[in-house]
């Protein structure tokens, strides 16, 4: 019997990374010239002798800083480290010596031949644990000249070695965004116990190179090609978001790029959910701990784009092929190292991709079946299974239409799922929201083997939970078998096809 995977998929977050590199790595034991630690009374006291001592930002005990180093946010009381003019391969350009560790980065050079993405810059460094524990060294949210970088940097090192290594900046990266020259490269350092994920972080801090001299106040932003195209939804002292209304299709989603700024000192968390497209929401659910789904943690004076997913196959099934009215929630939260976020602000925008005016937008009818499998139905909610159809690619899903008549959002959960008595499948969670339709996509086979490629499986299997936003429980551990003889099998509708609007009231 073959395992086959099941989900939901009715909304995710597409993620375009770059590869980073740790090349040249050279981890060892040597005995190395141990530095008084800038945080200890000796070391302070002569630093503030010839630099005199610098503000810390409120609420933190003062540090002492190398003039020109700019001040950075974070929950030690280290110095943020000490920059150096700008050097050739090999030379000093930065370094930060603590009781527990080192971290010196020894110029930055031009290299070519990734076998990921061609050119590149390459920062040299080698960080040194002096503690009697292993430790991992973290750089996070790295950003170039202000835009953030899709990588990291995680390198665990044994007690006593060293982790001798290079971060790669792609020269692609920097021309997708504008920027001409890495004059500054800011990152989220953190170092913490590898053993115990819980204890508080060795060192986290930002910090900041200016590999090629330049100050920050000569470093120029670079702007977004794309934000001229894009629509401003929201842009205050704080930060800024842009929507660029071009639909960019992938399967059963369509994309939006979204352009991020944040304006402050500190981290800042966007977020966004409820999304729905004509006439309809996609019932996606995200819990509020999962902070880099559906959204993004932007670091300080920075900006990134990201994407923002309408899963519309099931719109495509009923005759709506295009996003012409788009809704979605925004949240955006002050993020501090600890503690408590912090709402800065929320808003529920529509927009009209395509031009429309919203009384053109038409929203699909969804036909009636005979074959229609009812889930659950009382007079608020209503869940039933419309039909199955192979999308192409190995894939065939289940279309479902859900309505929330109640003034309470509505949470259904499944779990428990087996296909033809296959188990070990995740469990899913999909949102109603509250006096909403909902078409959603439940995906049966992500994988169907070649050899049996116009089969299907014959029954699922599945506990369902339904209960409202204030925890009253509608259903609990519902037993559903979905028999595929039960339901209406149709082929994925061609782009003219799904664009015919007659059938729509």
């Amino acid at each position: 019997m073959k395992i086959r995977i099941i989900s939901l998929v009715l909304a995710a977050v597409l993620a375009v990374s770059l590869a980073g590199c740790a090349g040249n790595q050279k981890t060892s034991a040597k005995t190395k010239t141990q530095v008084p630690a800038a945080g200890t009374a000796a070391a302070q006291t002569a630093e503030k002798q010839e630099t005199g001592a610098q503000t810390a930002p409120s609420g933190q005990t003062a540090w002492t800083l190398v003039p020109g180093t700019p001040l950075v946010y974070g929950k030690t009381n280290e110095p943020a480290g000490t920059t150096a003019p700008p050097a050739e391969d090999g030379t000093l350009l930065f370094e930060l010596h603590t009781d527990d560790f080192s971290l010196v980065v020894r110029g930055m050079s031009e290299e070519s031949g990734h076998p990921f993405f061609g050119d590149y810059y390459a920062l040299q460094y080698v960080f040194e644990n002096k503690t009697a524990r292993k430790v991992y060294m973290n750089w996070d949210l790295i950003s170039v000249c202000g835009w953030v970088l899709p990588q990291a940097i995680y390198a665990p090192v044994e007690p006593g070695e060293t982790e001798d290594s290079s971060f790669c900046i792609p020269k692609v990266f920097l021309k997708n965004y504008g920027v001409e020259s890495p004059d500054e490269v800011r990152f989220r350092l953190t170092v913490k116990d590898y053993e115990d994920e819980d204890a508080a972080p060795v060192y986290d801090q930002y910090v900041a190179l200016y590999p090629t001299g330049k100050t920050p106040e000569e470093i120029v932003p670079a702007v977004h090609p794309l934000a001229k195209e894009g629509v401003v939804i929201a842009d205050t002292e704080e930060f800024r978001f842009i929507l660029v209304p071009k639909q960019m299709d992938e399967g059963i989603s369509t994309h939006f790029l979204v352009l991020l700024a944040n304006k402050t000192d500190h981290e800042l968390r966007f977020r966004w959910s409820e999304v729905g497209a004509n006439g309809y929401s996609v019932a996606e659910y995200v819990p509020e701990d999962e902070y880099y789904i559906n959204g993004a943690i932007l670091p300080p004076h920075s900006q990134q784009v990201e994407y923002l997913e309408v899963v519309i196959g099931a719109l495509r099934r009923f005759g709506s092929g295009r996003v012409e009215s788009l809704s979605f929630h925004l949240d955006v939260f002050d993020h501090p190292f600890t503690g408590e976020e912090t709402k800065l602000y929320s808003i529920n925008p529509i927009l009209f991709p395509t031009g429309k005016a919203s009384e053109d937008v038409r929203i699909p009818a969804v036909p009636e079946r005979p074959e229609k499998k009812v889930l659950f139905e009382n007079e608020d909610v209503t869940l039933i299974v419309l039909e199955e159809f192979d999308a192409g690619c190995g894939t065939r899903y289940l279309t479902v239409y859900a309505e929330n008549r109640s003034g309470k959002d509505v949470i259904v959960s499944l779990h428990g799922i087996t296909v033809n008595g296959a188990e070990n499948r995740m469990d899913e969670t999909f949102l109603l929201l509250a006096g909403k339709r909902t078409l959603g996509l439940f995906l049966v086979d992500p994988v169907i083997s070649p050899e049996d490629a116009d089969g299907s499986p014959e029954e699922i299997r599945f506990l369902m939970d339904i209960r409202r936003e204030d925890g009253t429980v509608l259903v609990q551990d519902a037993e559903c078998l979905i028999q595929f003889s039960e339901v209406f099998q149709e082929e994925w509708l061609t782009e003219e096809e799904c664009t015919d609007y007659d059938s729509a009231p």
